[in-house]
C-alpha cells in the first residue's frame, strides 16, 4: 500500500485491532464504545442482525462522526458492509474530516467493497474532505477496474482537481503504473495542468523518477 494510504484498519477512532500474531485474540482500544461499531469492526454479521432486530441506529455516528459503514468498509469485511447496505445504511455521511465510507474503502484498498457502495449511489466527487474523488484516490492506489468503472460513470472526474489543485494524472505521476497513467490519457486528462506549485504531472513524475509515465507524458 502507498504510504499516503497508510490509513489502517484503526482510523482514528481506534477500532479492534488484528495482532501480527496468528491466533492472538482482537484486541479493542479505548473509542469502540457500542455494540454496532465492535461487530462492524469485526465483521460480525450475526452480531449485526441481533442489533439490527433490537432497532439500533444504524446510522448512528461516534464522536469523531463515524459510522459501522465506514468502519465496516475500513476493516475489509464486505458481507458486513453489505448487511449495513442493505439495511439502509447511508453511503454518504461523511464523518468530521468529511470522508465518507467510500473514502475508507478505497485508501484500504477493498476494490470490491467500494463497488459495492458505488452501486448504491455513493458520491463521487469529493469523498476526503479535501476535495479529492473517488477516481483520484483509486488512481493513488493504481485501482485500475474502479478507476474504468468511475470514468465511465462520471468522465469530468478525469480533470477533477482536489482543493490543492491535484489532479488524478499528477497521483498517476507520482504514485502510479504507465496502465493507470494510460487509463487516464485515454480518457482525456490534461497533462498541462498545474498543482498549486506550479507542477505539471510531468515535472511531478520526473521528481519522483517514474520513468515509464514520463516516457507516456512526454509523447
Amino acid at each position: 500500500m502507498n504510504k499516503k494510504f497508510a490509513v489502517l484498519v484503526s482510523l482514528s477512532l481506534a477500532l479492534v485491532v488484528q495482532t501480527a500474531c496468528a491466533g492472538t485474540a482482537k484486541k479493542e482500544t479505548a473509542g469502540t464504545t457500542s455494540p454496532l461499531m465492535s461487530a462492524s469492526a469485526e465483521g460480525d454479521v450475526k452480531k449485526l442482525n441481533s442489533l439490527v432486530k433490537s432497532k439500533v441506529d444504524i446510522n448512528a455516528k461516534d464522536k469523531a462522526g463515524y459510522t459501522a459503514l465506514m468502519v465496516a468498509a475500513s476493516n475489509g469485511h464486505q458481507e458486513a458492509a453489505k448487511f449495513l447496505l442493505e439495511h439502509k445504511a447511508d453511503v454518504n455521511i461523511k464523518n468530521q474530516e468529511g470522508q465518507t465510507a467510500l473514502y475508507f474503502a478505497l485508501v484500504n484498498e477493498q476494490p470490491e467493497i467500494a463497488l459495492d457502495l458505488i452501486k448504491q449511489g455513493a458520491m463521487v466527487d469529493d469523498i476526503s474532505g479535501e476535495g479529492e474523488s473517488a477516481l483520484l484516490i483509486a488512481t493513488t492506489a493504481n485501482q485500475n477496474d474502479i478507476m474504468n468503472l468511475l470514468i465511465k460513470k462520471k468522465p469530468a472526474l478525469v480533470n477533477k482537481a482536489s482543493n490543492a489543485s491535484t489532479t488524478p494524472l499528477m497521483e498517476a505521476a507520482r504514485f502510479g503504473s504507465a496502465k493507470t497513467a494510460s487509463i487516464l490519457l485515454k480518457a482525456g486528462a490534461d497533462k498541462k495542468a498545474k498543482n498549486q506549485n506550479g507542477k505539471t504531472a510531468l515535472d511531478i513524475a520526473i521528481k519522483a523518477q517514474n520513468e515509464d509515465v514520463v516516457k507516456l507524458l512526454k509523447k
